[in-house]
């Protein structure tokens, strides 16, 4: 990992994994709105998006550990920040879409 990699692994997904819980996200069969707020304020749905356009720039080696982590508290809360980075259409704006979309609809 970066050293970047590491700190956001160190920090967000730390605190990530501390604020899930799988029978509560099982239960509710959703995340709970503050883990929501966090995924989204802190960059975990753009972690394979350049930094250039506000994403955080991370290699796939990277996202993996991520996903891996936040796996071990809750396949549902991994799921959720794996596929817009992996399946998502910010990759297929990168690969495939006009200057004009990318700045448009990346982060």
């Amino acid at each position: 990992l970066t050293a970047e990699e590491q700190a956001f692994m160190d920090n967000e997904v730390e605190q990530l994994c501390e604020m899930i819980s799988d029978y509560q996200i099982t239960r509710d069969r959703d995340l709970p709105p503050e883990v929501w707020a966090f995924i989204r304020s802190r960059g975990f749905l753009g972690m394979m998006i350049p930094k250039e356009y506000g994403g955080l720039g991370f290699s796939a080696h990277g996202h993996s550990q991520v996903v891996m982590k936040i796996a071990s508290r809750s396949g549902s809360a991994a799921v959720t920040v794996m596929v817009p980075n992996s399946l998502g259409p910010g990759e297929l704006l990168m690969k495939h879409g006009t200057q004009a979309q990318r700045d448009y609809f990346l982060p």
